[in-house]
Formats: C-alpha cells, sequence, structure tokens
C-alpha cells in the first residue's frame, strides 16, 4: 500500500515532490509551497505561493513516547517604508494560529512538464496543530517569526491531574459516585497474600 496516487512511478527516471503547506487561518486558507520561489497551482485549480524564506522543520512522527513537534519560519528583510509585518501579527494577537489546523503535502513530480500541469492532485501527509508565534529580529532589517507546530498527542508525556480520589473521580466523570470510598491509600503489604 502506498500512499502516492495511482499511475506515478515512483522508480520512474525522473521523479520529485513539492512540499505544499496548507494553514487554516482566521482570515482564510494560506497555502504555502516550501522553499521554492514560485507560484503553483495543482490540479484543482488552487494556488500555492512560494519562497525560498519560508522554512518548514522536518515532520516528526509519534515514537517512543515523544509528542511530536515542528516549525515553520518566514525570514525576511523589513522594508523600512513598509508598515510592520510583526507589529501586525502581534496586533492580532501572538496566538492567533494557536489550535489552527495546519496540513502538510506532497505533490508527486513526474515530468518536468507537471511544473506547470500537473497531472496528479497533492497528498495529505499530515495534519498538525498551531501553536505559539515567536518572533526575532537581527539588525535594523532581517527579521524572522516561527510558527511552533504541535502534532495530535502533544501532552502524552505529562501527567494526568486527576488523582484515583473521590472528589477528583466525580470532577472527571461530572457526577457523584461513591465507588472510590475505600480505594486502599495505604501501599505496605506487612502480610504476604501468597505464602
Amino acid at each position: 500500500m502506498t500512499f502516492l496516487p495511482d499511475g506515478f512511478d515512483p522508480r520512474a527516471e525522473i521523479i520529485g515532490a513539492l512540499n505544499l503547506v496548507l494553514i487554516d487561518a482566521p482570515s482564510g486558507i494560506a497555502r504555502f509551497l516550501v522553499g521554492q520561489d514560485a507560484l503553483f497551482t495543482d490540479v484543482n485549480g488552487l494556488t500555492w505561493a512560494g519562497s525560498s524564506l519560508i522554512d518548514s522543520g522536518p515532520l516528526e512522527w509519534s515514537r517512543d513516547a515523544t509528542a511530536p513537534a515542528s516549525s515553520m519560519t518566514l525570514t525576511y528583510f523589513q522594508d523600512p517604508s513598509e508598515p510592520d509585518l510583526i507589529e501586525e501579527l502581534r496586533a492580532s494577537g501572538d496566538n492567533v494560529l494557536q489550535g489552527r489546523r495546519i496540513e502538510f503535502y506532497v505533490q508527486p513530480i513526474g515530468t518536468e512538464e507537471e511544473f506547470y500541469a500537473p497531472r496528479f492532485a497533492p497528498v495529505l501527509v499530515a495534519t498538525r496543530t498551531g501553536g505559539s508565534l515567536t518572533f526575532e529580529a537581527q539588525g535594523e532589517t532581517i527579521r524572522r517569526f516561527t510558527l511552533a507546530v504541535e502534532g495530535p498527542f502533544r501532552g502524552r508525556k505529562a501527567r494526568r491531574s486527576f488523582y484515583y480520589t473521590q472528589p477528583d473521580h466525580e470532577a472527571l466523570i461530572g457526577e457523584d459516585n461513591p465507588s472510590l470510598e475505600f480505594v486502599p491509600t495505604d501501599p505496605r503489604t506487612d502480610e504476604s497474600l501468597f505464602g
């Protein structure tokens, strides 16, 4: 089983793939072509705006009790005569993309002509959740902002805040439950149960 579309030969002499990222922003859907200075129109007629100034960290997968995370970064030169992009983002709130859906796609390319007239639709590789925005300024003109991208299991290593006491269990299930009234609270075993 493969996630590549039918008709795409991954063993062909010429193959390629474009990294595409979709961000479900409050102002609407934003589509990006990562690391390429171009506009790409897919088979559905959707345009993906590319820039070599956009960088996406590697996608991680959940293994060995880790919560996968990544980031997307835009580095650019701030024109002093133009409005400050970072100030505009801060005005809308640093958490404007927190909790928003971010989708990572791969666009299979089989021939050079498919850069201009693709045969295949982009393939969804992963869906993640937007995290916090961080900003950085270097000198007078170089600016960078980074969007943290969180995986689906970001809290799996943290302990739950509930303990197995009657009040905590009632808060967890939302109703009265006296079933934990006689739960053992002393872990000592003065007498062995078995011989």
